[in-house]
């Protein structure tokens, strides 16, 4: 009987531990992807209103936060060339 309850326990234990570990991955893999999205988006952007997007560009896309690629969807809209919404002709970002 004792053996019993303490495998039940082990057991719910162990699927509360799953379950939570789950949720969490599910909850990381779909920030990631909201992430790359919205860098996708930008890229898109930049490439409908510049032309080819150099890979400095790319790369600063790919590691900006959130509040970076909102400013630079923001900044397209007024600018006249990548160095207007990026500050730079180079990989500094």
């Amino acid at each position: 009987m004792l053996e019993q309850t303490i495998e039940r326990w082990f057991d719910e234990a162990t699927m509360k531990g799953v379950r939570q570990g789950m949720q969490q991955g599910l909850e990381q893999g779909l920030e990631r992807g909201l992430h790359q999205g919205f860098a996708k988006l930008v890229a898109l952007q930049l490439q409908l209103r510049f032309g080819s997007v150099p890979g400095w560009v790319q790369d600063c896309l790919r590691t900006a936060s959130e509040e970076q690629l909102a400013g630079w969807a923001g900044a397209i809209l007024t600018a006249t060339s990548l160095a207007d919404i990026f500050g730079t002709d180079g990989p500094v970002h």
